[in-house]
């Protein structure tokens, strides 16, 4: 109960005191600090001792004799070694002492408190101890294939009632589609396709675009409202590609803001956590229906060359390729930054679980006060959830994937933690994988190197495309 307990307390902890941006090095009004490995590459073999170096500045200065509180834990979840210290003349303190006999990661936390009457100031970091050996804490269920066989065909018999209607959006040397289509149960996609102008029948690559967690519209064109630097489907049509980008809950697309303000706050305030306990209503599995509803559509066009189907994504996105490439055989490459609905059985290896991470917590647990947990001697798990998430766990499709795949991992991310990650991308068994080890990041898209993650996941993208065209 105790290291439960200590998980959830850390966590909670983590999420109060910092922004989803978790790097190297964090600037505040009054100073400067930074937290990274003592190896440049942040790898470790087991049974080696972990360290981390802090740094403190104030306006270029070195920082002497500030007390520095910090935690180190496996990647999250317990043991956890606390300690203190003060940063010497240079203003710096070595953090560390901590090895695993295991493959996984050594998460450090660090909090400075500059002055009595400020906040403390808080930095993660992480190293990864022989991560390509970590694997999935659970194996797939023996139904797994079987399940989602049944799934395809559910799919497959309800139709589509394909909705194509043209959009007036000024983008020069792209037309645009709104795409509405039916789903087992009623449910809806809704996507937008971006159509290189006056493109011939089968001349085009195709690619599809998944979300990460929130309620919005799908992404139109490359700029101003309802785009994305990376995922709008604008910008990957003036590379010449067939794109279309879903949105993950079937949305109308470009209502206004308070349409999806609305929803975020009400019906779909944790639509990633609602009913979890059978694996025919736990969210994910919709999600995967609407996203092989996407391909469809997108194989559909007469412009696709038949040869080349790409799938991408960040976090639940990056998740989402995961499973599209698991599911579909169709897909010739993915690229998945920071995925989630990783290893969500993780707490089985008292290990990390993948985002949502409360989606296996038992309800009752949840809703307890801070002195009834304390007290409470229940299982904190709902078996129920945990089993239903082995049937939508990103890591049980990886199994099956075979095409070229592109992964960037934040060892510093404890909203989809790196153990989880590298659990899915070592469960691969495609010969032709990548991953980029980003290893002063976090759960963010707006650092460098998370933008240097998207640079060159779009260089392997471009490049695969043209390995593809030279195919006999």
């Amino acid at each position: 109960m105790g290291d439960m307990r200590n998980l959830l307390t850390f966590f909670a902890a983590w999420l109060l005191s910092v922004s989803c941006i978790f790097a190297e090095m964090r600037k505040y009004d009054d100073c400067e600090i930074s937290l990274i490995p003592s190896r440049a590459d942040g790898l470790y073999k087991t049974g080696e001792k972990v360290y981390f170096d802090f740094t403190a500045t104030h306006f270029g200065k070195t920082l002497e004799g500030v007390e520095v509180d910090w935690t180190l834990s496996k990647d999250g979840v317990a043991p956890f070694i606390r300690g203190k210290g003060r940063t010497d003349r240079s203003g710096k303190l070595q953090i560390g002492n901590m090895s695993l006999e295991e493959p996984g990661f050594v998460h450090c936390h660090a909090m400075l408190k500059t002055s009595p009457e400020r906040r403390a100031r808080s930095i993660h970091a992480g190293a990864g101890v022989e991560p390509e050996k970590i694997m999935p804490a659970l194996p797939p269920p023996a139904d797994f294939d079987e399940y989602w066989l049944s799934q395809k065909k559910l799919l497959s018999d309800t139709p589509s009632n394909l909705k194509i209607t043209p959009l007036a959006f000024d983008e020069e040397g792209v037309e645009f589609f709104d795409i509405k289509a039916d789903l087992p149960g009623g449910k809806k996609l809704s996507a937008v396709l971006a159509v290189p102008k006056g493109a011939k029948a089968a001349s085009l690559p195709a690619m599809v675009t998944c979300h990460g967690a929130g309620v919005r519209s799908s992404y139109g064109m490359s700029r101003g409202a309802n785009s994305h630097p990376v995922w709008s489907p604008a910008r990957w049509a003036k590379k010449g590609i067939l794109a279309l980008d879903f949105n993950a809950l079937g949305l109308e697309n470009f209502r206004e803001h308070g349409y999806y303000d609305s929803l975020v706050k009400g019906k779909y305030r944790n639509y990633y956590n609602d009913n979890p306990d059978s694996r025919d209503t736990i969210f994910f599995r919709e999600l995967y229906l609407r996203l092989m509803r996407a391909i469809e559509v997108v194989c559909s066009r007469l412009e696709w060359d038949g040869r080349t189907l790409i799938v991408g994504g960040r976090s639940q996105g990056g998740g989402q390729a995961i499973a599209a490439a698991g599911l579909c055989e169709k897909v010739t490459m993915i690229f998945s930054h920071i995925p989630a609905i990783c290893d969500l059985g993780g707490m089985k290896a008292s290990r990390a679980v993948g985002w949502p991470g409360g989606l296996c917590i038992d309800k009752k647990y949840a809703s307890l006060s801070n002195s009834e947990k304390m007290a409470y001697t229940g299982s904190k798990w709902n078996e129920s959830a945990v089993e239903a998430a082995r049937y939508v766990d990103a890591a049980n499709f990886a199994k099956n994937i075979n095409c070229e795949v592109f992964m960037s991992v934040g060892f510093c991310d404890v909203v989809c933690p790196p153990t989880t990650c590298f659990a899915a991308f070592n469960n691969i068994p495609s010969k032709n994988k990548t991953m980029l080890n980003c290893v002063n990041i976090g759960h963010t898209s707006s650092a460098p190197d998370a933008k240097d993650a998207d640079a060159r996941a779009e260089r392997a993208v471009m490049a695969h495309i043209e390995r593809m065209k030279k195919q006999p």
